[in-house]
């Protein structure tokens, strides 16, 4: 068994008292020279191969333990933060990502101007909305384009914001043969759309958007606030067709620090519509990644942010 060790010290509190010039301090002085200064009882040795942080108090944890110390002793805690590594965490036992390897916090609608691949250039339309169905706007794209079966090269066309949410950019395919359009978009600092798309140059058949490519709009019922909060989903087609047959589940973590994490299972009503009832313990900023589910299996996943005030 793993023992933590946790050194505490008044030591540390008399020192930094007495290197303070107040008025009357040579009276504080001899008043603090019957206190006593805690000695050590014990002494450790600690390899080079070894863990310092991981050996004593907290270990990783310690700047989410100083964090909430802060916040109970002296309200809002913003006092003594500076320094702490305040990143955002992954939760634990979800990465975020469906089944095909895909990040994504936002719905896309690629529209080809061509029906079916060309060996030259494809002009593309994408748009782009976030968990609530609204245009997502000012996004940073980077596109790379190469083949799938042999090396080509790489290219990164331009990719341009031509509308609120509207998205063009023009991959170039450079002979016959599945090409790969590999999309990462970033808002605020956040990857908020990263999938890829593979294309057949050269082929009779029309192309057609990925059917896991779920459409997930999720809306609050009302405000968001600490304790119970409902979500309103409902799961599309691209094209904006119900999908009757797919029920969801949601896992709910805080993204500043490590509060856990939930997953609660959707109950369906009338016209597709599901609800999600998802807990939010305190103000701050919570991840909720949506899972669709057909027949038991994860088809899509969505990551939606919600901000309590």
């Amino acid at each position: 068994m793993k023992t933590r060790i946790l050194f505490i010290s008044g030591a540390i509190v008399v020192c930094a008292l007495s290197m303070v010039a107040v008025p009357g301090a040579a009276a504080a002085g001899e008043a603090m020279t019957g206190l006593k200064v805690l000695q050590p009882v014990r002494s450790f040795v600690v390899s080079p191969h070894e863990d310092w942080a991981n050996l004593t108090g907290f270990g990783s944890q310690s700047d989410y333990v100083k964090m909430m110390t802060l916040m109970m002793v002296s309200g809002s805690g913003i006092t003594g933060m500076k320094g702490m590594d305040m990143s955002p965490r992954e939760a634990s036992g979800s990465t975020g990502m469906t089944a095909s390897g895909q990040v994504d916090m936002c719905n896309v609608l690629v529209k080809p101007v061509k029906a079916k691949p060309v060996v030259g250039a494809n002009p593309l339309t994408l748009r782009v909305t976030d968990g609530a169905g609204k245009p997502l706007t000012g996004m940073k794209m980077v596109a790379t384009v190469k083949m799938a079966a042999m090396d080509m090269g790489v290219a990164h066309p331009e990719v341009k914001e031509r509308a609120p949410g509207e998205y063009i950019l023009v991959p170039t395919f450079s002979m016959k043969g599945n090409w790969d359009v590999s999309l990462k978009g970033t808002a605020n600092g956040m990857t908020m759309l990263q999938r890829t798309y593979t294309f057949d140059a050269g082929s009779t058949q029309a192309w057609v958007q990925p059917v896991t490519d779920v459409v997930f709009t999720a809306v609050a019922q009302r405000p968001l606030r600490v304790g119970d909060n409902t979500l309103l989903i409902k799961l599309t087609t691209p094209e904006g067709k119900p999908l009757d047959d797919v029920n969801a589940e949601g896992t709910v973590s805080m993204l500043t620090m490590n509060m856990g994490t939930s997953t609660v299972s959707a109950v369906k009503g009338p016209s597709a519509q599901l609800t999600l009832t998802v807990n939010l313990a305190m103000t701050g900023k919570w991840s909720v990644l949506l899972r669709a589910l057909r027949n038991g299996k994860v088809v899509a996943t969505r990551s939606v942010i919600l901000s309590v005030p």
